[in-house]
């Protein structure tokens, strides 16, 4: 994706968040405002919905997160960051198809606050440009409502797809066919596997 092309996105989704938060009377510094436009834009890309590693392609997220315990601070920072914004957006952009399937969005947002919450700690020690303290802290305490506010931005863009591409993603949530799948991530989903949610420390 060429800069220009991006530049022109961070606009739009610029624009887009800030009515979304204006609607729904929803306040965020303005640190968060520039990480969550960061983070549609990076979103609207396909491969930015893979995991970090090869090896790392068919665990759940609830597998990445009670691993990410045994890494580096910089790589388990990685693992958090990966899926704190991951969650959020497909919380987002699918709110409607979670309130139907076992496992539920509930769950999924659960997962994404824990991992923001260890990323406040870990980013307390080391160096790296994936934000700062501040900005995961606000994602904790407002992670609901961000969810909500992506949601809206999703249902006015169009960018969680057709109804076709829904049914798709809920017929795979119910059979995992490989077809399914890679219809799915043709279109820039990377389907999430129904599991037995873990206890999270």
């Amino acid at each position: 994706m060429s800069r220009l092309v991006m530049n022109t996105l961070m606009e739009f989704f610029y624009e887009s968040l800030q009515q979304a938060l204006a609607e729904q009377k929803i306040q965020v510094g303005r640190a968060t405002e520039y990480y969550l436009v960061d983070l549609l834009s990076r979103y609207s890309k396909a491969e930015s919905l893979l995991q970090p590693t090869h090896e790392q392609q068919e665990k759940t997220y609830g597998e990445l997160y009670l691993e990410s315990y045994h890494l580096s601070p910089s790589e388990r920072s990685k693992i958090l960051k990966y899926i704190g914004d991951t969650t959020l957006f497909l919380c987002g952009f699918f709110s409607e198809s979670f309130k139907r399937k076992l496992v539920d969005i509930d769950y999924y947002a659960m997962l994404g606050r824990a991992s923001y919450s260890h990323l406040v700690e870990v980013s307390e020690y080391i160096k790296m440009r994936i934000g700062v303290p501040e900005v995961f802290a606000e994602l904790v305490n407002k992670l609901l409502d961000l969810i909500d506010v992506i949601a809206e931005i999703g249902e006015k863009t169009q960018l969680s797809g057709s109804t076709d591409l829904l049914r798709v993603y809920e017929r795979w949530l119910r059979t995992h066919s490989k077809r399914d799948r890679k219809l799915l991530r043709e279109k820039g989903i990377e389907p999430i596997r129904d599991i037995t949610p873990k206890f999270i420390h």
